[in-house]
């Protein structure tokens, strides 16, 4: 059997727990960021059935489109709340994707980041990155900030 396959069978329940409360959280945002989308007055039945149907950075790229001249948000807080969903998107893919696997105790997640080069031309490259718990708990805690952001601008846009 692959090596790689065996060592699934080797993530304890604590490690499994990890993975999927990040999910459960990257999952979160993806809900509240279609609920800020629906908060926006200027968002046409149209817009809302794009966005339902949409990718996470199709929603991100409607909420950016639709609020970067508002002058009830402020804009830099409202772009660092976009930087932070650039960086849900990217852990998206990978944890929502990627093979976890351990090594030497640590979580590590193997995936195919894929990427457009300059000249346009696709391509995929394996990838992998090592968790620690401490790591774990961090993008936890990035992860619940930016809900209580997206929560903050849906009561600025007056939706609750």
């Amino acid at each position: 059997m692959n090596s790689e396959i065996k060592s699934l069978r080797r993530l304890n329940e604590g490690q499994y727990a990890s993975i999927g409360r990040t999910v459960s959280l990257l999952t979160a945002i993806e809900y509240e960021l279609f609920r800020t989308i629906s908060a926006v007055p200027s968002v046409t039945e149209n817009e809302m059935t794009n966005a339902a149907r949409g990718t996470f950075d199709q929603r991100k790229k409607m909420l950016r489109d639709k609020l970067k001249n508002d002058v009830g948000i402020n804009s830099d807080c409202f772009t660092n709340t976009l930087s932070k969903l650039d960086f849900a998107s990217e852990l998206r893919g990978q944890f929502a994707h990627g093979l976890w696997v351990t090594e030497e105790g640590l979580l590590v997640c193997k995936f195919i980041k894929r990427h457009t080069r300059d000249d346009g031309s696709k391509h995929g490259a394996l990838q992998r990155v090592q968790m620690s718990p401490e790591k774990f708990e961090c993008i936890q805690r990035n992860l619940e900030y930016i809900l209580v952001e997206l929560d903050v601008i849906q009561e600025l846009l007056g939706e609750n």
